[in-house]
């Protein structure tokens, strides 16, 4: 069979039967996708041929391979502004977005178009030493799915580039070398190299600076010690920094204890700004993006996940404005009118979120959030891993 890829390029070499082929081949499905977004199936089906029109009024350069990843993405996008004009988004569920297209073909489509930043290919030229901060056991970011295209653009750029795997645990225990596989595959696990962040080692880490607020910025030397640092990752609410993702890779990700202490102390969390979903005047958020930049954090891939935890939507480029991205994308699937109960029922997210006492707390804030004076609050959670966070007490 020949490939959309085939097709859209005679399509651009002035064969218009190619173009009607392509139509044909995915014009049923995208409008079943729409409708799962819209719940309308005739805008759904106007809204299909809005995304081949565009198409063909902009005839985009679209990398091998990715033509489907480009069609549904313009026509998820344009389903968005539809939504939003009708003031409708929490019609709108992620779970529309996991069919199509695959959450590898996402990836490498918003690495395809870096956000503010040359490819990585090109980042990864002339340099020796590359680090790539990737999530620990506690975060279900899907590693999967993000490292093998980042591994391959930086060895298109540079086939001789030396590259480390720099866990990012945080205040976290050290994740095992069976939470690794499980993690990132065999492959991965067992071909690259990769350094566990120890946040209480102060051998293994060294100061760059100082925060804004005063705070001495301590980091891994994996981190410290490279050409070339940037960093997966995922997006999601976060109780005291607004949301996860981009700039936490590096604070509190690969900082030493002292560090994470002086960013998550009371009185930064005790401001009226360190808030779920918000970001300005965040004093967490302010420190964050300045370590961030004193690391010289050059490039993120960030993911946004579904329920089930699969990837739905990506963001690579500058990690300023790559997150900036992501957060303005996610903002429409995660805020909702409260409605205050008397009791109220919540979770972390599952496994592996709600691992510990320490990562599971983090469920009680929705649960306030939505709370009547006095309401009984009542968090489930399994604790696979006790109690977590024992660097507290």
């Amino acid at each position: 069979m020949v490939t959309d890829d085939i097709l859209y390029h005679r399509y651009l070499g002035g064969d218009e039967d190619s173009l009607s082929a392509l139509m044909e081949r995915h014009g049923d499905k995208l409008t079943l996708y729409l409708d799962g977004c819209l719940h309308d199936l005739h805008e759904s089906e106007d809204l299909m041929i809005e995304a081949f029109a565009y198409l063909i009024a902009k005839q985009p350069r679209i990398r091998d391979g990715g033509f489907r990843a480009y069609l549904y993405r313009s026509a998820r996008h344009m389903a968005l502004r539809l939504l939003s004009g009708k003031r409708a988004q929490l019609c709108f569920s992620l779970d529309a977005l996991t069919e199509e297209p695959e959450a590898r073909e996402l990836v490498e489509e918003a690495m395809a178009s870096p956000i503010g930043t040359p490819g990585l290919a090109a980042l990864a030229a002339g340099k020796k030493r590359c680090t790539i901060i990737i999530s620990d056991h506690t975060r279900p970011v899907p590693s999967r799915d993000i490292l093998p295209p980042m591994l391959a653009q930086l060895r298109q750029g540079n086939p001789e580039i030396r590259v480390t795997l720099l866990v990012a645990t945080g205040f976290h225990r050290l994740t095992t070398t069976a939470e690794l596989e499980a993690k990132l595959g065999k492959e991965i696990a067992g071909s690259e190299k990769i350094v566990v962040h120890d946040a209480f080692d102060p051998e293994s880490n060294v100061q760059i600076g100082v925060l804004p607020s005063g705070a001495p910025l301590v980091i891994d030397r994996t981190a410290v010690d490279t050409d070339l640092l940037i960093a997966e990752g995922f997006i999601e609410p976060h109780f005291f920094a607004g949301f996860s993702g981009g700039r936490k890779s590096i604070l509190p990700g690969v900082c030493d204890k002292t560090t994470v202490l002086g960013n998550h102390c009371g009185a930064f969390i005790a401001s009226p700004y360190a808030r779920t979903g918000i970001l300005e005047g965040n004093p967490l958020h302010r420190d964050m993006v300045a370590a961030a930049e004193m690391a010289k954090l050059a490039y993120i891939v960030n993911v946004v996940i579904d329920e089930e935890k699969k990837t739905v939507a990506a963001f690579a480029g500058d990690f300023r404005k790559a997150h900036e991205a992501g957060v303005a994308f996610l903002r429409q699937y995660c805020e909702v009118q409260a409605v205050p109960g008397d009791i109220v029922v919540t979770s972390n997210g599952g496994a592996p979120l709600d691992q510990n006492i320490y990562q599971s707390v983090k469920g009680l804030t929705a649960a306030e959030a939505s709370a009547k004076e006095g309401a009984v609050l009542i968090m489930c959670a399994e604790l696979a891993d006790g109690t977590g966070g024992e660097g507290f007490y």
